[in-house]
Protein backbone atom coordinates (compact mmCIF):
# COMPACT_ATOMS: atom_id res chain seq x y z
CA UNK A 1 0.00 0.00 0.00
CA UNK A 2 2.97 2.11 0.85
CA UNK A 3 4.95 1.55 -2.45
CA UNK A 4 1.67 2.14 -4.56
CA UNK A 5 0.41 5.05 -2.64
CA UNK A 6 3.97 6.96 -2.24
CA UNK A 7 5.24 5.75 -5.61
CA UNK A 8 2.55 6.81 -7.33
CA UNK A 9 2.90 10.53 -6.55
CA UNK A 10 6.01 11.36 -8.07
CA UNK A 11 5.15 9.22 -10.89
CA UNK A 12 2.79 12.24 -12.38
CA UNK A 13 4.80 14.30 -15.10
CA UNK A 14 2.32 17.39 -14.47
CA UNK A 15 1.70 19.41 -11.93
CA UNK A 16 -1.65 19.24 -11.39
CA UNK A 17 -3.23 17.67 -8.50
CA UNK A 18 -5.46 15.60 -10.41
CA UNK A 19 -7.37 13.72 -7.46
CA UNK A 20 -9.12 12.14 -9.76
CA UNK A 21 -6.12 10.67 -12.05
CA UNK A 22 -4.51 10.04 -8.74
CA UNK A 23 -7.26 8.05 -6.85
CA UNK A 24 -7.82 5.63 -10.37
CA UNK A 25 -4.00 4.97 -10.72
CA UNK A 26 -3.79 3.96 -7.36
CA UNK A 27 -6.57 1.48 -6.60
CA UNK A 28 -5.69 0.40 -10.14
CA UNK A 29 -1.92 -0.68 -9.00
CA UNK A 30 -3.28 -1.84 -5.73
CA UNK A 31 -6.38 -3.95 -7.26
CA UNK A 32 -3.76 -4.89 -10.19
CA UNK A 33 -1.11 -6.65 -7.12
CA UNK A 34 -3.77 -8.31 -5.45
CA UNK A 35 -5.34 -10.26 -8.47
CA UNK A 36 -1.94 -11.03 -9.71
CA UNK A 37 -1.06 -12.64 -6.09
CA UNK A 38 -4.04 -14.48 -6.39
CA UNK A 39 -4.41 -15.80 -9.88
CA UNK A 40 -0.76 -16.93 -8.82
CA UNK A 41 -2.03 -18.73 -5.75
CA UNK A 42 -4.51 -20.22 -8.18
CA UNK A 43 -1.94 -21.54 -10.62
CA UNK A 44 0.12 -22.69 -8.02
CA UNK A 45 -2.23 -24.65 -6.33
CA UNK A 46 -2.47 -27.01 -8.86
CA UNK A 47 -0.25 -30.36 -8.60
CA UNK A 48 0.92 -32.96 -10.24
CA UNK A 49 -1.97 -34.81 -9.29
CA UNK A 50 -4.27 -32.57 -10.50
CA UNK A 51 -2.70 -32.70 -13.58
CA UNK A 52 -2.25 -36.44 -14.09
CA UNK A 53 -5.70 -36.39 -13.59
CA UNK A 54 -7.21 -34.01 -16.21
CA UNK A 55 -4.21 -35.74 -18.74
CA UNK A 56 -6.55 -39.21 -17.55
CA UNK A 57 -9.74 -37.48 -18.27
CA UNK A 58 -8.70 -36.69 -21.84
CA UNK A 59 -7.10 -39.79 -22.84
CA UNK A 60 -10.29 -41.38 -21.54
CA UNK A 61 -12.84 -38.72 -23.69
CA UNK A 62 -10.55 -39.79 -26.55
CA UNK A 63 -11.52 -43.62 -25.66
CA UNK A 64 -14.69 -43.11 -26.55
CA UNK A 65 -14.21 -41.04 -29.33
CA UNK A 66 -12.04 -44.09 -31.05
CA UNK A 67 -14.59 -46.57 -29.72
CA UNK A 68 -17.46 -45.33 -31.07
CA UNK A 69 -16.49 -44.20 -34.19
CA UNK A 70 -18.07 -45.52 -37.40
CA UNK A 71 -14.79 -45.40 -39.24
CA UNK A 72 -11.15 -47.04 -38.30
CA UNK A 73 -9.35 -44.17 -36.39
CA UNK A 74 -5.48 -43.83 -37.42
CA UNK A 75 -3.49 -45.62 -35.38
CA UNK A 76 0.06 -42.99 -36.41
CA UNK A 77 -2.28 -39.46 -35.32
CA UNK A 78 -3.20 -41.72 -31.59
CA UNK A 79 0.58 -43.02 -31.31
CA UNK A 80 1.71 -39.50 -31.84
CA UNK A 81 -0.94 -38.19 -29.05
CA UNK A 82 -0.40 -41.27 -26.86
CA UNK A 83 3.90 -40.60 -27.15
CA UNK A 84 3.08 -36.57 -25.67
CA UNK A 85 0.71 -37.95 -23.21
CA UNK A 86 3.05 -40.38 -21.87
CA UNK A 87 5.58 -37.27 -21.61
CA UNK A 88 3.43 -35.16 -19.35
CA UNK A 89 3.02 -38.01 -17.06
CA UNK A 90 6.11 -39.01 -16.88
CA UNK A 91 6.79 -35.73 -15.54
CA UNK A 92 3.79 -35.69 -13.19
CA UNK A 93 5.48 -39.13 -11.87
CA UNK A 94 8.76 -37.64 -11.61
CA UNK A 95 7.31 -34.44 -9.30
CA UNK A 96 6.72 -37.02 -6.32
CA UNK A 97 2.54 -36.17 -5.92
CA UNK A 98 1.36 -38.70 -7.99
CA UNK A 99 3.62 -41.32 -6.50
CA UNK A 100 1.49 -41.55 -3.53
CA UNK A 101 -1.18 -41.58 -5.83
CA UNK A 102 -0.02 -43.65 -8.29
CA UNK A 103 -3.37 -45.34 -9.71
CA UNK A 104 -4.12 -42.22 -12.00
CA UNK A 105 -0.94 -42.54 -13.61
CA UNK A 106 -0.95 -46.85 -14.13
CA UNK A 107 -4.80 -46.36 -15.08
CA UNK A 108 -4.03 -43.76 -17.99
CA UNK A 109 -0.66 -45.79 -19.42
CA UNK A 110 -2.92 -48.86 -19.26
CA UNK A 111 -5.83 -46.72 -21.05
CA UNK A 112 -2.87 -45.86 -23.30
CA UNK A 113 -2.14 -49.31 -24.48
CA UNK A 114 -5.80 -50.19 -24.52
CA UNK A 115 -6.59 -47.37 -27.27
CA UNK A 116 -4.05 -48.63 -29.42
CA UNK A 117 -6.09 -52.22 -29.56
CA UNK A 118 -8.83 -50.71 -29.50
CA UNK A 119 -7.83 -49.20 -32.57
CA UNK A 120 -6.91 -52.67 -34.26
CA UNK A 121 -10.15 -53.78 -33.36
CA UNK A 122 -11.55 -51.14 -35.23
CA UNK A 123 -9.67 -51.51 -38.10
CA UNK A 124 -10.37 -55.70 -38.44
CA UNK A 125 -14.10 -55.60 -37.47
CA UNK A 126 -15.44 -55.23 -41.21
CA UNK A 127 -13.68 -58.51 -41.59
CA UNK A 128 -15.08 -60.52 -38.81
CA UNK A 129 -19.06 -60.22 -39.24
CA UNK A 130 -20.05 -62.64 -37.69
CA UNK A 131 -17.85 -61.72 -34.44
CA UNK A 132 -19.49 -59.69 -31.56
CA UNK A 133 -17.01 -56.58 -32.05
CA UNK A 134 -19.40 -53.94 -33.10
CA UNK A 135 -21.45 -55.07 -29.27
CA UNK A 136 -17.90 -54.91 -27.35
CA UNK A 137 -16.73 -51.66 -28.80
CA UNK A 138 -19.90 -49.77 -27.91
CA UNK A 139 -19.18 -51.36 -24.33
CA UNK A 140 -15.53 -50.17 -23.99
CA UNK A 141 -16.87 -46.69 -25.36
CA UNK A 142 -19.95 -47.12 -21.92
CA UNK A 143 -17.02 -47.99 -19.70
CA UNK A 144 -14.52 -45.02 -20.50
CA UNK A 145 -17.36 -42.55 -20.98
CA UNK A 146 -17.92 -43.33 -16.32
CA UNK A 147 -16.54 -41.90 -13.70
CA UNK A 148 -15.46 -45.08 -12.20
CA UNK A 149 -12.90 -47.32 -13.89
CA UNK A 150 -14.20 -50.73 -12.66
CA UNK A 151 -15.08 -52.87 -15.61
CA UNK A 152 -18.28 -54.37 -15.69
CA UNK A 153 -19.21 -58.08 -15.85
CA UNK A 154 -20.82 -58.31 -19.04
CA UNK A 155 -17.93 -56.75 -20.71
CA UNK A 156 -15.77 -59.34 -19.62
CA UNK A 157 -18.43 -62.26 -21.06
CA UNK A 158 -18.16 -60.49 -24.10
CA UNK A 159 -14.26 -60.20 -24.31
CA UNK A 160 -13.97 -63.59 -23.50
CA UNK A 161 -17.18 -64.92 -26.29
CA UNK A 162 -15.30 -62.79 -28.87
CA UNK A 163 -11.82 -64.78 -28.08
CA UNK A 164 -13.59 -67.81 -27.92
CA UNK A 165 -15.04 -67.11 -31.50
CA UNK A 166 -12.10 -66.12 -32.89
CA UNK A 167 -10.10 -69.11 -31.40
CA UNK A 168 -12.42 -71.34 -33.40
CA UNK A 169 -11.61 -69.72 -37.02
CA UNK A 170 -9.28 -71.62 -39.14
CA UNK A 171 -5.19 -70.44 -38.22
CA UNK A 172 -5.17 -69.52 -42.17
CA UNK A 173 -8.04 -66.67 -41.63
CA UNK A 174 -7.05 -63.32 -42.89
CA UNK A 175 -6.52 -60.76 -39.42
CA UNK A 176 -6.54 -63.92 -36.83
CA UNK A 177 -3.39 -62.98 -35.39
CA UNK A 178 -4.08 -59.33 -34.65
CA UNK A 179 -7.58 -59.85 -33.82
CA UNK A 180 -6.69 -62.30 -31.07
CA UNK A 181 -3.69 -59.56 -30.01
CA UNK A 182 -5.75 -57.39 -29.46
CA UNK A 183 -8.83 -59.37 -27.30
CA UNK A 184 -6.26 -60.37 -25.00
CA UNK A 185 -4.19 -57.34 -24.36
CA UNK A 186 -8.03 -56.04 -23.47
CA UNK A 187 -8.87 -58.85 -21.09
CA UNK A 188 -5.58 -58.62 -19.52
CA UNK A 189 -5.57 -55.08 -19.00
CA UNK A 190 -9.43 -54.65 -18.15
CA UNK A 191 -9.58 -57.99 -15.67
CA UNK A 192 -6.30 -58.54 -14.62
CA UNK A 193 -7.42 -60.53 -12.06
CA UNK A 194 -9.75 -62.92 -14.34
CA UNK A 195 -8.78 -66.89 -14.52
CA UNK A 196 -6.72 -67.59 -17.15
Amino acid sequence: MLFGVAGTLPLHDSARADVTSFINTTTAQVLGTFIAARVTRLIRSVGAYWSARRIRHAIRREMVIIASSSRAYQLQVFAVRMLDRIGLLVVRIAQGEVTRHNTVARESLRDLRLGANIIALQQVKKHFPSLPLPGLLRQLAVLFNRAENQPPAPLFLTVDQSLTAVLSLPEATHHRGTLITALVVLRHNLFPHAPH
